[in-house]
């Protein structure tokens, strides 16, 4: 992690007083002894096996999906 002074030198970066009081009232709010890190890490063997099941009612899901292309169902685009 970079501390702000190290971000400060990235070329055409200027100094904003208000983000140096924002970050002073931080440090001044949360004592770093106070500050806890935290890491979660994931135990791949509580996860379920993939299988591949077979879906009876297909025709009930195009029935219902509101919008579609051909045989494709078409959902929002996520980004």
């Amino acid at each position: 992690m970079f501390s702000l002074e190290q971000l400060a030198k990235i070329k055409n970066a200027k100094e904003d007083s208000a983000i140096l009081d924002f970050f002073n009232v931080l440090d001044n709010a949360i004592g770093k002894e106070d500050m806890k890190i935290e890491r979660r890490t994931l135990d791949f063997s509580e996860l379920r096996e993939d299988k591949i099941e077979d879906f009876e009612n297909i025709a009930a899901i195009r029935e219902n999906f509101p919008q579609r292309v051909g045989d494709y169902l078409k959902v929002p685009k996520v980004v």
